[in-house]
């Protein structure tokens, strides 16, 4: 007779498919609280009207990733403790990572590399206190 865990979360954030949560044995990610986090996300509209408030210069011709997919991805990832934008280079490949960001993770979805966030984000005043 086989046991199976009665719990289960559904979340409906991603626009291709509902992520359903469960207990695993397996090791996917040390990050799946962030997968609640984007349902909220999704129900306030919170990055979203962040990314809409950017003004994005980039030419599309030459632009991989959304500037929605590097605010989430970024925010997400200040969320979760990584302050440092090189953690991103193993977290561009993890798959709760590619989901909050609207990817799948089937290993061909890889997100933002940390030289693609830094080019996003402004470069600090160094030397320099308010």
């Amino acid at each position: 007779m086989s046991l199976q865990s009665a719990r289960q979360l559904v979340l409906g954030f991603h626009p291709d498919l509902p992520v359903v949560v469960e207990e695993s044995a397996a090791q996917l990610s040390s990050d799946g609280g962030l997968l609640v986090v984007r349902e909220f996300d999704e129900r306030l509209k919170f990055t979203e009207r962040f990314a809409a408030a950017l003004e994005d210069s980039r030419d599309p011709a030459f632009t991989g990733h959304t500037l929605l997919s590097l605010v989430r991805q970024r925010l997400y990832g200040l969320l979760a403790d990584y302050e440092d934008q090189n953690d991103h280079d193993e977290l561009r490949h993890d798959p709760v990572f590619q989901l909050i960001c609207d990817r799948l993770p089937d290993g061909e979805s890889a997100l933002a590399s940390q030289p693609t966030l830094s080019r996003f984000e402004p470069p600090r005043a160094v030397g320099k206190t308010p």
